[in-house]
């Protein structure tokens, strides 16, 4: 059986690609609470792109299942050590980055930004 490369207790931050300029710029940060081949479960809370440049979270917490096989989602590893609940999403020098305003920040507009 192949080595799982995503563990059970993970965070996660789930970036989901748009098919159309026009489709919802969507993010998925949780925790990693079941895995099995290419599918993980998550639970967390769903990101939404508002209309200045950053991203506004869903107060209501759910769990998701996302095919990692699928090719529609780009999946990064935050550290342990982060409390998800502390995140934001902030624009520094023009790059989209996502913060606990301490140690920890994630520049995603690596990709482009249009995620």
């Amino acid at each position: 059986m192949p080595e799982q490369v995503i563990a059970v207790g993970e965070n996660v931050v789930i970036i989901t690609k748009r098919a159309y300029a026009d489709d919802l710029r969507r993010h998925f940060i949780g925790t990693v609470t079941a895995c099995s081949g290419s599918l993980v479960r998550v639970e967390g809370h769903a990101w939404i792109a508002n209309n200045v440049g950053g991203y506004e979270r869903r107060n209501d917490r759910r769990t998701r299942v996302f095919s990692l096989s699928y090719g529609g989602e780009v999946l990064l590893i935050v550290p342990p050590s982060v409390d998800l609940a502390k995140l934001t999403y902030r624009i520094v020098t023009g790059r989209l980055i996502i913060t606990d305003d301490t140690d920890f920040s994630l520049e995603i507009s690596e990709f482009g930004g249009n995620y």
